[in-house]
């Protein structure tokens, strides 16, 4: 029998889609929770508010300063690209110990970024409300029954050019929007 794989958390709070993003990243890069330092998960707590991760007014340094202080707590490289710099580091991800946290709906929504194939890219969306009916189109495919085991990590499969399309096509469910807007973070564990 295979061994199972540590499956990924669904958001618990309306605005927490970038804090659990960024602990799913770790589950899948550690592959146990609890190889993850404790640090890691009170840190990522310190920077939620009840309006989720903030990127403007005094707080909107805060998620920065978590990340470097996660990747000295974790060991694991992060690189954040904004703006133009996103769509060639997307196009740059391999996804062997790497994975990234990207921003989607003009920076409204956070998803995990897993793996890519032929043509899509895979990830866990940690919105449940997004996922649970199932969706399938020439441009996205909704997994929200994913099989146990090695299929765990991914709950969607996103053509790339949709998600990196700039204008809006029919909507921005798993898109990243305008370019000024756009945030990545790439993790990779070395």
């Amino acid at each position: 029998m295979p061994k199972r794989i540590q499956p990924l958390s669904y958001q618990v709070h309306l605005n927490s889609c970038w804090t659990t993003s960024v602990s799913n990243a770790l589950l899948v890069l550690y592959r146990d929770k609890d190889k993850i330092p404790t640090l890691a998960y009170r840190l990522l707590n310190a920077v939620l508010t009840n309006d989720g991760v903030l990127s403007t007014g005094t707080s909107g340094k805060d998620w920065r300063i978590v990340l470097e202080a996660l990747s000295i707590a974790t060991g694991v490289s992060i690189q954040t690209f904004e703006g133009d710099q996103v769509e060639g580091a997307l196009r740059e991800l391999h996804f062997k110990k790497q994975v990234a946290v990207c921003d989607t709906e003009l920076g409204g929504h956070s998803i995990l970024l897993t793996g890519k194939n032929a043509k899509n890219l895979q990830g866990f969306d940690p919105d449940w409300n997004n996922v649970k009916d199932g969706s399938n189109s020439d441009h996205l495919h909704l997994y929200p029954d994913s099989e146990p085991g090695a299929q765990c990590h991914i709950n969607f499969e996103v053509d790339l050019e949709h998600f990196a399309a700039v204008k809006q096509r029919t909507s921005l469910k798993l898109r990243m929007g305008r370019v000024p807007e756009r945030v990545m973070t790439v993790f990779e564990r070395h």
